[in-house]
């Protein structure tokens, strides 16, 4: 007899408060109030026991078992030979009320033999296509649904209890909830010396013929050498050889990538002393190779040839456009992957080019600003877009190195000075915002 809900006993605390409703008031009724309060009592623990599951479990002569054999990694292929054998050898010798079956389990269980009173060895083992992962709920509810009707039901699990999937307590609950007896017997497995590789980094994207590194880090119980190979898919790229101490190492190794589109990589140990355990020794990493990077070079061609040169010996992409020509917006730059001023004056780039420079850079673009006698402070980039970006100042801040200023205006009130130019202004207005702007340049001490 058992109950799958025994919870739903407390219901049983009603009767108290039926007898009192119920019990006999008056003398010349109570046989017949007694008789109908015994009833209704009966009626409420037989609806209590109902609701709380009672069964009641037939024991026979017959006998039906189950073997749970664990097939994952963890364990090992050889030792779960081993079990297997000794299971069959147990059911050779099972007597004619018992039978039996076997289920091999990883991270999915397969059935090795269905339950059966035959005692004539199997031949062969099934391959279990699962053997990553240990999952024993899915194991013993495969076999709860293996058992015949009539027989009382045993569950035998061998495994060296390291359950990575599924929930196996849950599952004995129901077991038990079925009757099923759940015996273990342990798979002892012996710690061996292990070199395994548990991470391997490769960049997230590059461009076609670039240059790249891959970080491997392995872990190792013993100094030992290692052979490190990388796979692009199934073809072979690099391998070295090194000398691990016990501990954690990363390993470096450079490649250069091939053409476009996405690429999977592949490390691999290859322990040269022997290895205890040899499923954690290969990680895969992906990226995705890009068209080769294109680069805007914008100066004299003084200035860029050695630049030119050295950018295309990298497989870049490079573009030549003078000052004048640069995009005026964010979205004009988004084509190139950096941009590249080479001793480029302020007043060569119109305002809407330098916020658009401005602008990219702030949305990833890249921006290398090469020195000369016409860029930086000489250039007149001090408040402009340009400096915002740049990881420089174009003001001395240090007092010692900035000297004490002094300026004397003259201003030239001819008549010529009264001259428009084509944009509309005359000298004498344009010599008045020279001076005006020369002020923001001096410092407090300056005259």
């Amino acid at each position: 007899m058992s109950l799958s809900t025994p919870l739903g006993l407390l219901l049983l605390a009603v009767l108290p408060v039926l007898i009192y409703i119920g019990r006999p008031r008056h003398a010349y009724r109570r046989t017949r109030d007694l008789a109908a309060l015994a009833v209704r009592c009966v009626l409420v623990v037989l609806l209590v026991l109902a609701l709380s599951g009672l069964q009641l479990t037939r024991g026979g002569d017959a006998l039906a078992v189950v073997f749970l054999v664990d097939a994952s990694d963890s364990v090992g292929r050889a030792r779960t030979d081993q079990a297997v054998q000794a299971v069959r050898g147990q059911i050779e010798q099972m007597g004619e009320r018992t039978s039996a079956g076997i289920v091999l389990f990883g991270g999915a269980p397969a059935i090795d033999r269905p339950v059966s009173a035959s005692t004539t060895p199997d031949s062969g083992t099934t391959i279990v296509s699962s053997t990553d992962a240990t999952n024993l709920a899915a194991a013993v509810r495969i076999a709860l649904a293996m058992f015949p009707a009539e027989a009382g039901k045993r569950i035998v699990i061998l495994s060296d209890g390291v359950q990575t999937a599924g929930d196996a307590e849950q599952a004995a609950q129901l077991a038990a909830a079925a009757g099923v007896e759940i015996d273990y017997q342990p798979m002892l497995v012996s710690a061996e010396p292990d070199v395994r590789l548990v991470g391997f980094e490769a960049p997230a994207s590059v461009g076609a013929g670039q240059q790249f590194e891959v970080v491997a880090t392995v872990e190792s119980d013993f100094d030992t050498d290692i052979r490190l190979e990388i796979y692009a898919g199934a073809d072979f790229l690099e391998g070295q050889t090194y000398t691990l101490e016990a501990g954690t190492t990363s390993l470096v190794l450079g490649l250069t990538s091939q053409d476009e589109g996405f690429r999977d990589f592949t490390a691999r140990v290859i322990p040269l002393e022997g290895d205890g355990f040899s499923q954690n020794n290969s990680l895969s990493a992906f990226t995705q190779v890009t068209g080769a990077a294109r680069v805007l070079l914008v100066g004299e061609a003084s200035e860029t040839q050695a630049l030119e040169a050295a950018l295309t010996e990298a497989r870049l992409v490079v573009e030549r456009l003078t000052p004048g020509s640069l995009p005026t917006t964010s979205q004009g730059f988004a084509q190139y992957d950096s941009v590249v001023l080479a001793n480029v004056p302020e007043f060569d780039l119109t305002d809407q080019t330098e916020t658009a420079l401005r602008d990219y850079v702030r949305d990833g673009g890249g921006l290398l600003v090469v020195g000369g006698p016409d860029s930086y402070a000489p250039g007149l980039y001090r408040d402009t877009p340009l400096e915002e970006v740049l990881p420089v100042e174009m003001r001395l801040s240090d007092p010692q190195r900035l000297p004490k200023l002094t300026i004397a205006y003259l201003i030239d009130r001819s008549g010529s000075m009264a001259t428009v130019t084509d944009a509309g202004q005359s000298f004498i207005e344009l010599a008045k915002a020279a001076i005006d702007n020369s002020l923001g340049f001096l410092q407090p001490d300056d005259i």
